[in-house]
């Protein structure tokens, strides 16, 4: 019988406090992705103590699962259901990754690649692993704890759901962005916003603006690569009437139009 002990997520936090090895404030783990016989636990994590030398388990009768947030770990209990067995997985950490070996009666796939029963596999962080049936789990290198939030998130949303700027995630990033959001808005500067197209730039300049403030004046949104080299001048700071050609009408610009507010400058790097 394998050890069906906690994981380290409840340790004593002055324990943690006290390692002399930043390394030691991280753990391997899996955090739910998709659960079929309870679907709100999706976000739950589990993680494990790299320097344990033991096995955990994953399973009816294995370790627990914890809704992780700033200051906080709450412990949601075991796995459940008819469609994983007590002892489901046998896991242990080895190297980067972990070592996870199929012991019960569901089907278990890593990447899509069926695991055996009784064969093992060695997985590494963003690795998924499906017991299939029940749940969906990502392998992930996680801080034991997260860092209290900013002032101006307090009351913390419900976990799982939408906060009051429009950002989801209960992943140590997604809290990550949600601080650095509310600094940068009281900080009271010019603020860059890096990001491919379409991963939400726009939102955290709304999200800025609004915890800022400037929140009751306009928030305008420029996009860059409409401008052209001629006219980008006018554009973003308007221009008297009759300027530059006869007959032109007096312009208002972007930074005229966002006084008092938060300009957004969309694509900058796109400006000509």
């Amino acid at each position: 019988m394998s050890d069906t002990g906690n994981t380290t997520s409840p340790a004593d936090p002055s324990e943690r406090a006290s390692s002399s090895n930043p390394a030691d404030a991280w753990a391997l783990g899996f955090v739910i992705c998709h659960c079929t016989p309870e679907p709100r636990r999706a976000g739950e994590v589990t993680l494990f103590d790299p320097r344990a030398r033991r096995l955990f388990v994953i399973g009816r009768a294995g370790v627990h699962f914890f809704r992780q947030r700033p200051g906080e770990m709450v412990d949601c209990g075991r796995l459940k259901g008819d469609t994983i067995s007590g002892e489901q997985l046998l896991v242990s950490c080895e190297g980067d990754g972990l070592r996870v070996h199929n012991v019960g009666r569901a089907p278990v796939f890593v990447d899509g690649t069926r695991v055996p029963q009784h064969a093992s596999a060695h997985v590494l962080p963003s690795a998924v692993v499906e017991v299939y049936g029940h749940s969906v789990l990502m392998v992930v290198r996680r801080p034991l704890s997260l860092p209290e939030p900013h002032r101006l998130l307090i009351p913390l949303q419900p976990f799982g759901e939408v906060d009051p700027m429009g950002f989801a995630g209960e992943s140590p990033l997604a809290w990550q962005l949600r601080n650095d959001t509310a600094a940068a808005a009281q900080a009271g500067r010019n603020v860059l916003v890096y990001g491919e197209s379409g991963t939400g730039k726009d939102l955290v300049a709304h999200a800025v603006h609004a915890k800022s403030f400037r929140a009751r004046g306009p928030f305008k949104i420029a996009n860059c690569p409409d401008f052209t080299d001629e006219l980008a001048s006018v554009q973003l700071f308007g221009g008297r009437k009759n300027w530059p050609n006869p007959g032109t009408a007096e312009t208002i610009g972007y930074f005229q139009a966002a006084e008092g507010g938060t300009l957004f400058l969309d694509e900058i790097g796109e400006m000509p």
